[in-house]
């Protein structure tokens, strides 16, 4: 096993990638079907484009993507 973990639960067919600069964690989810699908985040996330804070079950629309910060 080598220790791995998601960063954020999904449902199939969500790409997610994180980064991590000055000290804040940027968390990408990209939708790549044509049909919503949703996130499930267990912490408070902010929209790094609008500044809205999400949390629990995030529905992502159709070919989506979602930029949070942690």
């Amino acid at each position: 096993k080598l220790g791995l973990s998601p960063v954020v639960k999904v449902d199939d067919g969500i790409l997610v990638s994180s980064r991590v600069k000055d000290g804040k964690e940027y968390i990408f989810a990209v939708n790549m079907k044509d049909t919503p699908v949703n996130v499930y985040l267990e912490d408070e996330m902010i929209d790094a484009i609008t500044d809205k804070k999400y949390s629990g079950t995030v529905a992502l629309d159709g070919y989506d993507v979602l930029m949070l910060c942690r």
